[in-house]
């Protein structure tokens, strides 16, 4: 049996349709506070790939919260980001239509999310880095 490198095609059809790739996830959070998420998600076409709730998270503490799971090449899909974390007095939260694309060359490395008390930022190791203002009720 030979064995193939993840993310490298392994038929013409693959090549054509795409792709599974996956990056190790951590969060930071920068609130100045220690906060409750409830939840943190990565979606792909559609479909949450990974998602992690309830857990606290001192100011400035980093901490793996998932392998987020995507393809790449012709067909595939954005991804998609949410968080909903709580301060004690408000609850903050990402909408649900924000998308921070990974590709093929983020593959492997640490995708690094983190967020304030006004924005939620997406930073891909090689891809473009993305930010969403957060919702506050």
């Amino acid at each position: 049996m030979t064995e193939v490198p993840v993310g490298t095609p392994t038929s013409q059809n693959e090549a054509i349709l795409g792709t599974d790739r996956d990056c190790p996830t951590f969060l930071t959070n920068y609130t100045g506070k220690t906060i409750t998420v409830n939840e943190i998600r990565h979606m792909f076409k559609g479909k949450p790939t990974s998602t992690k709730t309830d857990f606290s998270l001192d100011n400035h503490q980093r901490v793996a919260v998932f392998t987020s799971y995507y393809e790449t090449g012709a067909g595939t899909s954005f991804d998609y980001w949410y968080i909903d974390f709580t301060d004690g007095e408000d609850t903050y939260t990402v909408p649900s239509n924000f998308y921070c694309s990974l590709t093929k060359f983020d593959e492997g490395m640490n995708v690094e999310l983190s967020f304030d008390l006004e924005l939620f930022y997406v930073n891909p190791p090689q891809s473009s880095s993305c930010r969403k203002t957060l919702d506050k009720s």
